[in-house]
C-alpha cells in the first residue's frame, strides 16, 4: 500500500477524516494529523475530497482503492471525449488515433501510470467535457434551452471547485468570447486566430511585468520548486509532448477552417483558446505538461486529417502513404519515450524504504507523537503512519513553513533553536534530500553561496556526528528524539 506521490497522503488523511462526516459532506475542517498544536483546515478543491467519499460509499470499497479507481474513471472519460470532439473534427478513424495519442503521450502518461491523485489531471478532463456539451448545446442561449444554460453552469462550478488551480479556466472562458466577438467582426478564423496570438502575447508580457503571483508568472519566487515546478528546457517539453509539440501549432496555419459549419468553428476557437492559454501555463512550469496535452493532442490531429485531405483532394498517392509512414513513426517516438520514463521514473528504493521506515514509525511510536520534516515526506507521515506532522501539503504548509525549516537545516551545526520553538516530539531527515539541497533552499528563498554545507544542521543530521545520537536508522531515514538531540 503506497502512492507514487508521497503528498497523495494529504488527500488519503483528508478523505477518511471527511468520511466520518457522510452523508453530510463539509467544505472544510481541521485535519486531526495536520500542523501542530493547532490543526490545518484543507486549502484544497473540496471536490477533490468528496468525489473520493462518495466513490468509497457507492462501491464499498476502501479510501484507498477509491483513490487509485478515480484516475482510472477520469482517464476513460477523457478518452471517450477526445474521441467524440476528434470525430466532429476529422473522422472516426483519426480520432481513433487521437485516443491512442492520449494513451501514450508522456505528459499523460507520466500520471496516469502512476495513478497520481492530483486536481490538474482531472480538471482537464472536465474542461474538455464543458467544450464538448457547450458544442452540443449551441445555439445556446434560448428560451428552450434552460436546462442546457443549468448543466453548463453546473459543470462550471464543479471545475472550479475540483482543484484551486482550475481558476485558468476563467482565463480559457474569457478568451474564448474575445475570439468570439473577433470571430464575428472579422468572419474569418485564420484573422480572429492571428489576432488572438497577439493579444495573449501582449497578455502573457503585461501579466509577468505587473503581476507576478502563483503560477501566472516565471517570476515568482516559489516558482523553483524542488522539481516540478521547476522552468521547463525545450528538452523536457519535447520530451512530453514529442513531435505533437510542433505539429499542433500548424493548427494555426494548415486547416481550411472555411469548410466548417457554425458548430464546428465554435469548437475551433474553444479548442484554440485552451490551447493558447494551456501553453502559457506549460512554458511556465514541469509540472503544467498534463495542462497542455489535450488541446495538444486535437490540434495535431485535425493538421494530419486536413494535410491527408490536401493530398487526396491533388490525387497524390504517394502522399498517403507519406503520411501514415509518419504517424507510425510518431507512435513509435512516443513508445520509446514512454520506456525511457517508465526506466527512469519507476518506483525508487527511497520511495519503498520510507514506507517500511514509517512502519517502524507506526509500531514504535505513541499515538500522539508529532513530527518535523519535509512538507510532502510529512503528508506520508499523517496519512500512512497517522502521525501529526508540523509541516505538510495541508493549506501551502509547504511554503509558509519552508522557509523557517529550511533555516534550520542550513544553520551552522547544533543550532537547535528553531526545534526548541516548534517543540515537536521527532525529527525525520532523509540523506535522499541531498539531491535536492539546491531546490529546498529556492523554495525557502535562501541564498546557499556563503554556507558551507559540511558545516550545517543538514550534514550533521545526515552524514556527521549528530547521527550518533539517531533513535532509528533505516536506510538512511533517519529518527531523532528531539530530546534527545537538543541536550
Amino acid at each position: 500500500m503506497g502512492f507514487a506521490e508521497p503528498d497523495n497522503w494529504m488527500y488519503y488523511s483528508a478523505a477518511i477524516q471527511y468520511s466520518t462526516y457522510f452523508p453530510l459532506l463539509p467544505l472544510h475542517i481541521p485535519l486531526l494529523h495536520s500542523g501542530f498544536p493547532s490543526h490545518n483546515v484543507m486549502s484544497e478543491g473540496f471536490l477533490l475530497i468528496w468525489q473520493i467519499v462518495i466513490l468509497h460509499f457507492l462501491l464499498n470499497i476502501s479510501i484507498y482503492y477509491a483513490m487509485l479507481l478515480l484516475p482510472l474513471i477520469y482517464f476513460c472519460l477523457g478518452a471517450i471525449l477526445i474521441y467524440l470532439v476528434a470525430k466532429e473534427l476529422t473522422n472516426s478513424n483519426f480520432a481513433l488515433f487521437a485516443v491512442l495519442l492520449f494513451a501514450i503521450l508522456p505528459a499523460v502518461l507520466i500520471r496516469t501510470s502512476s495513478f497520481e491523485y492530483r486536481g490538474e489531471s482531472f480538471v482537464p478532463i472536465l474542461i474538455l467535457l464543458f467544450i464538448y456539451l457547450y458544442y452540443k448545446f449551441i445555439p445556446l442561449f434560448n428560451i428552450n434551452n434552460t436546462t442546457n444554460i443549468i448543466i453548463l453552469t453546473l459543470l462550471f462550478f464543479i471545475i472550479l471547485m475540483m482543484w484551486n488551480g482550475a481558476l485558468y479556466f476563467l482565463a480559457v472562458l474569457i478568451f474564448f468570447f474575445i475570439l468570439l466577438l473577433l470571430f464575428y467582426f472579422f468572419q474569418n478564423i485564420k484573422i480572429t486566430i492571428f489576432l488572438g496570438i497577439l493579444l495573449s502575447l501582449l497578455l502573457f508580457i503585461i501579466a509577468i511585468k505587473y503581476f507576478p503571483i502563483g503560477y501566472l508568472s516565471i517570476n515568482n519566487s516559489y516558482s523553483l520548486n524542488i522539481a516540478e515546478m521547476q522552468i521547463p528546457t525545450i528538452l523536457t517539453i519535447f520530451a512530453n509532448y514529442n513531435f505533437l509539440f510542433f505539429l499542433a501549432p500548424l493548427a494555426f496555419i494548415i486547416p481550411n477552417y472555411n469548410k466548417y459549419n457554425y458548430k464546428k468553428k465554435h469548437l475551433i476557437l474553444f479548442l484554440f483558446s485552451l490551447y493558447l492559454i494551456t501553453i502559457w501555463l506549460v512554458f511556465s512550469a514541469q509540472r503544467w505538461a498534463i495542462l497542455g496535452a489535450i488541446p495538444t493532442i486535437l490540434l495535431s490531429v485535425i493538421v494530419l486529417f486536413n494535410i491527408k485531405e490536401k493530398i487526396n483532394l491533388a490525387n497524390i498517392k504517394i502522399g498517403n502513404i507519406f503520411i501514415y509512414i509518419f504517424i507510425v513513426f510518431i507512435i513509435i517516438s512516443l513508445l520509446l519515450f514512454d520506456i525511457i520514463i517508465f526506466i527512469s521514473s519507476k518506483p525508487t528504493a527511497e520511495l519503498d524504504s520510507y514506507y517500511l521506515f514509517l512502519n517502524w514509525i507506526k509500531n514504535n511510536t505513541p499515538k500522539n507523537a508529532t513530527f518535523l520534516t519535509l512538507w510532502q515526506d510529512g503528508s506520508a507521515i499523517e496519512g500512512y503512519a497517522n502521525r501529526s506532522s508540523y509541516t505538510d501539503s495541508v493549506f501551502g504548509m509547504n511554503v509558509i513553513r519552508m522557509n523557517e525549516f529550511a533555516k534550520f537545516l542550513f544553520a551552522k551545526a547544533g543550532n537547535f533553536t528553531y526545534l526548541n520553538q516548534i517543540k515537536p516530539n521527532y525529527l525525520i531527515v532523509r540523506e535522499y534530500w541531498w539531491n535536492f539541497t539546491n531546490g529546498i533552499a529556492q523554495e525557502a528563498n535562501l541564498n546557499l553561496s556563503n554556507i558551507n554545507l559540511t558545516q550545517t544542521n543538514f550534514y550533521c543530521l545526515t552524514k556527521g556526528k549528530c547521527v550518533d545520537k539517531s533513535l532509528y536508522n533505516y536506510s538512511n531515514n533517519i529518527l531523532y528524539n528531539v530530546s534527545t538531540l537538543t541536550k
